[in-house]
């Protein structure tokens, strides 16, 4: 892998919080491109009002293409059923790529049968949700391992509560750069 001709990429998606990433993408863009890919490759507003423009649209994404994946938080049901999602996060993963959620992202990556045996920091937790979001997202959390500081790093999966946007930020970095030396 070259630096070249891999990118970084965000799965954004309407009232999604752009913030939480913002800060790992620039960490990653000297190194890596970001692209931004929205469900149909439109232009929308995230949740703070501002206006995304996409590069693609999900099903343009070749998971060879990416070197990391990064999903915000925000309502995960955007984006909960589309089949690229998960096509993306296991293309990337299964290849030795890094994907990385926070906040609700979490939760996306957990539909995509991403975390799965891992160790997950997450915020749905029930001093976090009502009983009615955990009913729906407990499953997800069946088969994984809780991190209580907030943030883990398990292989190539990068997961975060959204308050720890910043160590998020510094762990996607560590991460896809160790990832680089593995390669050279």
């Amino acid at each position: 892998m070259t630096p070249m001709s891999k990118w970084t990429l965000v799965l954004a998606y309407p009232d999604c919080i752009l913030f939480e990433v913002i800060p790992a993408a620039q960490r990653l863009e000297p190194m890596f491109p970001v692209r931004v890919a929205t469900p149909d490759g439109r232009t929308f507003r995230d949740d703070s009002g501002v206006t995304v423009n996409a590069d693609c649209a999900y099903r343009e994404v070749n998971p060879d293409d990416c070197v990391c994946v990064l999903v915000p938080g925000g309502n995960p049901d955007r984006i909960a059923r589309n089949p690229d999602v998960r096509r993306i996060v296991r293309g990337v993963l299964d290849r030795g790529g890094i994907v990385a959620g926070i906040c609700a992202g979490v939760a996306v990556l957990g539909l995509a049968g991403a975390l799965e045996g891992r160790r997950v920091a997450h915020n749905y937790t029930a001093a976090d949700v009502s009983a009615d979001v955990r009913a729906h997202t407990d499953p997800l959390w069946r088969d994984t391992m809780y991190a209580k500081d907030g943030i883990s790093v398990d292989a190539g999966v990068i997961t975060a509560r959204p308050e720890r946007y910043v160590d998020f930020a510094k762990a996607v970095s560590k991460a896809v750069r160790a990832a680089i030396e593995l390669e050279s």
